[in-house]
């Protein structure tokens, strides 16, 4: 062992600096708790503990030089520049062995392949009440907004527009106000103008008491006005076009109520 060593003035503290073994060097740098204990931190390079590349080790406290205990807090793989914390043998550009947090309030968050942002993980509860599927919509998206009821557009059916036949039997969801969780089927590509239409759970929709009064427990469908949902009354044109069921009332007019999505 070759080591150049420059003592401080506690205990054994110090810098030391070179050869710790075959093809093993490093920068280690003992510092002092007290009188009687020091710590040590240790940057080692192509160590004979078979890991090629760059490895960060941490001591606690001992009360000597020989007690020291060094074990490895991060790696760096010489090939592929690997990182691991907590592991000395990365499986992936970065592999934690041990739990990650991200510090709340300083507007963290993970980015993935496709571009998604994602700050809060998922924790089994939902911060909205239904499920979404992120559809893209026909002409200008500026013109939809949440509560708009949704069919499917016959002239292109990989789009949706807002309902203005009565009855529709093309209803398949509403424009969702704060989904709980969205989805998009697989291989269609993302679309930035693409808008959340709930198909499950409870969500606001836009309504309108043209076809008479609207009551908790009323089946509702597609209105005349675009975008709005009515009581269904005519029971021989209800099957399959039912978008679900009222929530809140609506004695007149028009206006935003909570309906429980539930085509049939």
């Amino acid at each position: 062992m070759q080591k150049i060593s420059i003592p401080g003035g506690y205990n054994f503290e110090g810098i030391y600096l070179g050869q710790y073994g075959n093809g093993d060097n490093a920068l280690e740098l003992i510092n002092h708790v007290n009188l009687s204990n020091s710590y040590g931190v240790k940057i080692e390079a192509n160590t004979d503990s078979s890991v090629d590349g760059l490895q960060i080790q941490v001591a606690s406290p001992a009360a000597s030089y020989v007690a020291l205990s060094y074990s490895t807090a991060m790696t760096i793989l010489a090939n592929g520049g690997s990182v691991g914390i907590g592991t000395v043998s990365p499986g992936a550009k970065l592999e934690v062995n041990g739990n990650v947090k991200l510090t709340s309030g300083s507007g963290a968050s993970i980015t993935f392949a496709d571009g998604t942002t994602q700050s809060t993980a998922w924790t089994g509860a939902v911060c909205g009440g239904d499920y979404a599927e992120l559809v893209d919509v026909a002409g200008n998206r500026t013109k939809y907004e949440p509560g708009d009821v949704l069919v499917i557009d016959p002239g292109d059916p990989g789009k949706f527009l807002k309902s203005g036949q009565p009855y529709s039997t093309s209803v398949l969801g509403i424009y969702s106000t704060k989904p709980g969780l969205v989805g998009r089927r697989q291989g269609a590509p993302r679309n930035t103008d693409a808008v959340p239409m709930a198909m499950v759970g409870i969500v606001p929709a836009k309504v309108s008491a043209e076809n008479g009064p609207i009551r908790p427990g009323d089946l509702l469908v597609t209105a005349a006005l675009p975008g709005y949902a009515m009581k269904g009354t005519d029971r021989s044109r209800m099957l399959g076009a039912v978008i679900g069921k009222a929530l809140g009332r609506l004695d007149k007019g028009t206006g935003v109520i909570e309906v429980g999505v539930t085509l049939q």
